[in-house]
């Protein structure tokens, strides 16, 4: 009779043993690339897109809301163009770190949600032409709004697809950027 009720209590304990909790708070580190679309102001030039990697560590402090620092640096982006004699040669690349706010639809395995952030950043801009090369970096202030979904694979590894339009304001606001792209999350 004891070995009945022994395993009655083991049966009935074993879903709140395995039970996932994908929406408790806590700490999650993450990295990431994306596929750079420019949405630059670039005065008839034709850039080509790029990539991105980047890297964040996230706070999830309620089910439903996180705060993150992220921070996000392109690859060149190229334009070509006729000047004179020749042609002239544009590299671009713009790094930013923002503080951002994730709001999460769902709790479950699948989690869709928005964000919004703004920070820093910067874009270093180098011209090569026959006539001479230089250097230009620009600094100022850098938002990103976009959506995105962690898919969880266990309740710790997460993998995100995301939709982010990164937006330069001041003396950024030339540089204007989709990242299209997924990221590797491990929450603690």
């Amino acid at each position: 009779m004891s070995q009945v009720v022994c395993l009655l209590v083991i049966l009935a304990l074993a879903p709140a043993v395995y039970a996932q909790d994908y929406a408790r708070d806590g700490v999650a580190l993450s990295i990431g690339g994306a596929f750079a679309l420019e949405d630059f102001d670039d005065a008839g030039l034709d850039f080509d897109n790029t990539g991105a990697a980047g890297a964040a560590i996230s706070y999830r402090f309620h089910p439903h809301f996180a705060v993150e620092g992220h921070f996000e640096h392109t690859f060149d982006f190229k334009a070509d163009t006729f000047v004179g004699f020749g042609s002239a040669n544009v590299d671009v690349n713009v790094w930013h770190l923002t503080a951002n706010v994730q709001a999460f639809l769902l709790t479950g395995r699948f989690q869709p949600y928005i964000e919004a952030g703004y920070g820093y950043g910067s874009a270093q801009v180098s011209v090569d032409t026959p006539f001479g090369s230089g250097d230009d970096d620009t600094d100022g202030g850098m938002g990103r709004a976009g959506i995105g979904m962690d898919s969880y694979v266990t309740e710790n590894f997460v993998v995100a697809l995301e939709g982010i339009y990164n937006f330069g304001t001041g003396d950024m606001d030339d540089f204007n950027y989709w990242s299209l792209g997924g990221k590797l999350r491990w929450r603690f």
